[in-house]
C-alpha cells in the first residue's frame, strides 16, 4: 500500500502547468519532527493534478500549513552533465489547509459563477 500523510508548510507557491488538457501544479512541503536538539526538516516536492492543482494555486501559498495526502513516487534520470539523478515526489490525492498565510489574500478574488444583471 502506498498512502503518503504529510503536514506541514509550503515552501513555495504552487505553479501550474496546463502540458495537456488538465493542470499540473508543484510545490513542495517542510516536514518537520523532534524537538530541540533532535529536531529536524525534510523538504518534499509535491505534485497536484487536475482540479485539485487550480483550487491549491487559488488558495494556499507560500508558507500555508497543509495536511496532505497522496501516493510517493520515484524519479531517476540522467543530467546533462551525465550524473545519475533520482528523487521522491508526493503526487497528491488531498489536502486540506490548516492555516491561511496573509500572501494569498492579496491574490485577486476568483468568481466562479459570475451573476449577470437584468
Amino acid at each position: 500500500m502506498n498512502i503518503t500523510i504529510l503536514t506541514g508548510h509550503l515552501t513555495r507557491d504552487v505553479t501550474l502547468k496546463y502540458p495537456h488538457e488538465s493542470a499540473i501544479g508543484e510545490t513542495a512541503i517542510a516536514v518537520t519532527e523532534g524537538y530541540g536538539n533532535n529536531k529536524k526538516t525534510m523538504f518534499i516536492d509535491i505534485s497536484l493534478f487536475g482540479k485539485t492543482a487550480e483550487n491549491a494555486n487559488k488558495l494556499i501559498a507560500k508558507g500555508s500549513k497543509v495536511l496532505i495526502e497522496g501516493r510517493l513516487d520515484f524519479s531517476q534520470w540522467v543530467s546533462q552533465a551525465g550524473v545519475k539523478m533520482s528523487k521522491h515526489t508526493l503526487k497528491v490525492d488531498k489536502f486540506e489547509i490548516l492555516d491561511v498565510k496573509e500572501q494569498v489574500s492579496t491574490q485577486e478574488p476568483v468568481q466562479e459563477h459570475p451573476q449577470t444583471q437584468q
